[in-house]
């Protein structure tokens, strides 16, 4: 394929494919990438569409020859992360495409689809999740570690479908016991000293064990609304609009005066509300 947009047409139908098979697996589907690097420690990469969990899924496979479970889609089952064994999906602005448009299969796509050995890493089809990431791709340089009930609310913005009482406890435990960071970077070299300082060991704060709000709790509220507490941090959803709100502050068997929900929420899908 030297010629034509193969790539970008075949992207959309390995997309689709990927994601009915991701709905018939047991767990929450996921946007997010996951890999294993060398040293046996894996990453789970949540991110949506263009936020740079793609880059950084390439960016390992190259120079660090980590193992890729997916970069798009995962099915998260406890802290065990599944994909459909598809290739990567590499951006003209990517560090990687220039490697990827230089392989005897590229065309005249947007985006080139890569398989990871082609970078120099390898597939897997799962991996046992060590630490949780949240790659952005240009913007300034950080790293700042997460809290379990900021982990949680940005994994369930990730969620592919709605999911329930049962899934969602699942998740916030899974954010509860997994060190969490955001990390940002801008360059080649500040992605891999990111994932370097992950290696190096992030703490998992297990302080509070997660639990689903009370009735009592929730009597202010409509029957579309339940929510899970960390401590006194709480995690609200609506199941009507599919909004989410993190109260923090809110003592073990408080009831909320706020029934009025569009205004809790400000209208976002995921706010931080005192």
């Amino acid at each position: 394929m030297t010629s034509g947009k193969v790539h970008d047409r075949l992207r959309l139908a390995i997309r689709t494919a990927a994601r009915s098979h991701a709905l018939t697996l047991p767990g929450v589907q996921l946007h997010a990438a996951a890999c294993r690097l060398p040293s046996g420690r894996s990453l789970l990469l949540p991110g949506r569409t263009g936020a740079g969990k793609s880059t950084l899924a390439a960016l390992l496979a190259s120079r660090q020859q980590a193992a890729v479970v997916a970069d798009d889609i995962i099915v998260l089952e406890e802290n065990q992360a599944r994909g459909a064994g598809v290739p990567i999906s590499i951006r003209r602005t990517s560090p990687c495409w220039e490697i990827a448009r230089s392989l005897w299969y590229a065309d005249e796509s947007n985006r080139l689809l890569v398989r990871p050995d082609d970078l120099g890493g390898s597939m897997t089809d799962q991996v046992s999740v060590d630490a949780l990431v949240f790659p952005t791709f240009g913007d300034k340089f950080c790293r700042e570690p997460l809290s379990p009930i900021a982990a949680f609310c940005r994994l369930s913005s990730m969620i592919m479908r709605p999911a329930g009482l049962p899934e969602m406890m699942a998740l916030a435990r899974f954010a509860n016991s997994i060190p969490a960071v955001e990390a940002r970077f801008t360059s080649v070299d500040e992605a891999i000293t990111l994932v370097e300082c992950t290696e190096a060991g992030i703490e998992a704060s297990d302080q509070f064990a997660p639990q689903a709000l009370t009735d009592h709790e929730l009597a202010n509220f409509s029957a579309d609304v339940w929510g899970i507490r960390f401590g006194d941090d709480v995690a609200l959803f609506n199941r009507a609009n599919n909004e989410m709100v993190h109260l923090a502050g809110w003592p073990a068997g408080s009831r909320s005066a706020l029934t009025n929900w569009s205004a809790l929420a400000g209208g976002t899908r995921v706010s931080d509300r005192t």
